[in-house]
């Protein structure tokens, strides 16, 4: 709800679960957590949604549901095809080659590297000094 109103809310919502879990019947005595004994993690997870959605609305901040019939193979293709094909019109509206941003190179660089590509072995070597860097002071703090 907090930050620049620059983005849209993608919520995807699985119509079918494989398979849901029951939520215990505990702590009926506390206000807090009483309430959820006996229904489902998948009505839970589906109402946080909704309420979310409702909050969004209602603060105008855009956003949109996606419904999904399940997750496998084919639907997960289906929405990364999805996301590219937006990634590639915001481009076109917003007037910039979505494709040819330094942020993307870089990240592509750093994969390269990270995967041993013939010609990357500097970043590679870079990447390597950098994580033991990170691995001596996380050690410190």
């Amino acid at each position: 709800m907090e930050g620049p109103h620059d983005k849209v809310v993608t919520f995807l919502e699985v119509e079918s679960l494989r398979k849901d879990v029951a939520i215990p019947k505990l702590h009926a005595d506390l206000a807090s957590l009483g309430y959820l004994g006996g229904r489902s993690l998948g009505e839970l997870l589906a109402a946080e949604k909704r309420g979310t959605e409702i909050a969004l609305t209602g603060a105008g901040r855009p956003n949109f549901h996606l419904p999904a019939a399940t997750i496998d193979e084919h639907v997960l293709g289906q929405l990364i095809y999805l996301h590219e094909f937006q990634t590639a019109l915001s481009g076109e509206l917003y007037g910039i080659n979505a494709f040819d941003q330094p942020g993307v190179e870089a990240g592509k660089i750093a994969a390269f590297a990270l995967m041993h590509r013939k010609g990357y072995e500097d970043k590679a070597a870079e990447l390597m000094h950098e994580a033991a860097g990170r691995a001596r002071s996380s050690s410190v703090s």
